[in-house]
């Protein structure tokens, strides 16, 4: 048997407690097998709410199953056992994963961008996408755009734009939804 390192003992705990009710994220006892190959064992952990906001990364080596956990939180994968709750939303449930997808947003790996369109337009258009009023959409627009220090390029084509200023973009369209 592994010995429990505190940390995860004092998780689940919490978990077990029913302290994380309120929590925006919460990964409960996940596990995922492919074939025969245990990817995720019985992993939980939470993200708490803040409201100044909270940074938190999955770290680790290739084949750690970083983006397999990723995949479980978002209801990409279905978990073998155990549960995730996006904003008390269970994601194990298609319904309420259906409902819990109006509150995240998801950079990934890979951007995807019409690149002869502007940055303004990406935003604008995910914006309408994702059910934001057309009268609202400009000031939208004007705020992402300063909040990830893209005001000077917005009318510039995606294609002009570095590496850099891409993933500013994605972090904007993650937080439209």
């Amino acid at each position: 048997m592994d010995r429990m390192d505190v940390d995860v003992f004092r998780e689940r705990q919490l978990l077990q407690n029913g302290v994380m009710k309120n929590t925006p994220v919460v990964v409960a006892n996940i596990s995922k097998k492919f074939n025969d190959f245990l990817a995720i064992r019985d992993i939980s952990f939470h993200i708490p709410q803040s409201e100044h906001g909270c940074v938190f990364a999955l770290l680790g080596p290739n084949g750690a199953a970083k983006t397999t956990t990723i995949n479980l939180m978002t209801g990409l994968m279905q978990s073998d056992s155990g549960s995730v709750f996006l904003h008390g939303f269970d994601m194990n449930d298609q319904k309420q994963a259906e409902q819990a997808y109006k509150h995240i947003g998801l950079c990934s790996q890979f951007d995807v961008y019409l690149t002869e369109l502007s940055v303004r337009d990406h935003l604008k258009l995910f914006a309408a996408l994702h059910g934001v009023k057309w009268a609202e959409i400009d000031l939208i627009v004007q705020k992402l755009a300063g909040f990830v220090c893209l005001g000077e390029v917005l009318d510039k084509s995606v294609g002009q734009l570095s590496g850099g200023m891409r993933r500013r973009l994605s972090l904007a369209l993650a937080i439209i939804g």
